[in-house]
């Protein structure tokens, strides 16, 4: 299963990224992939990890 998020970028590529949002009067996102198989949670963990999730108010995955 392939994720994505941010890219690190160097200042170098952070500077062209910019310079194309500039020019074009666009936002983009630069990401990457992230190969991960999801991991299973026992009823507990599962439970936690949601309770987490509500705090935080944010999707949480939990991968091998």
């Amino acid at each position: 299963m392939a994720i994505y998020t941010y890219a690190k970028l160097t200042e170098e590529q952070l500077g062209k990224v910019r310079a194309f949002e500039e020019e074009t009067d666009r936002r983009v996102l630069v990401l990457r992939s992230y190969n991960a198989q999801p991991d299973e949670l026992g009823e507990e963990e599962l439970e936690k990890l949601q309770d987490l999730e509500a705090e935080l108010g944010y999707v949480i995955l939990a991968v091998k």
